[in-house]
């Protein structure tokens, strides 16, 4: 992934924006990275929702029905990510099979 974009969606530079303001930067982070669906982007995209949920149970709690939303998120994007690595090593093993 390009330095650029990595950097792109970090909040830490900015002091004098609140927590909502950083989390609606990290999502639109989240948006732009589903665009191109890879592995590197998919952590990069489980990241910044780690990142969005310290900052939402920090500031509202952990209870709140946000912060929940965004773990939702986070196992939805684990999941995505166990599959996408469990195609890849099925599909190396079809070709192994293929090849022989």
């Amino acid at each position: 992934m390009h330095p650029v974009v990595a950097q792109a969606f970090e909040c830490s530079n900015h002091k004098s924006l609140s927590y909502v303001s950083k989390c609606k930067i990290k999502f639109t982070g989240i948006r732009f990275l589903r665009k191109s669906q890879g592995y590197k982007f998919m952590e990069k995209i489980l990241d910044l929702y780690n990142e969005i949920y310290e900052l939402k149970s920090r500031n509202i709690g952990e209870g709140h029905p946000q912060t929940i939303d965004v773990l939702r998120h986070i196992v939805k994007i684990e999941h995505s990510i166990m599959k996408m690595k469990e195609n890849t090593k099925n599909n190396k093993k079809r070709n192994e099979f293929l090849k022989k």
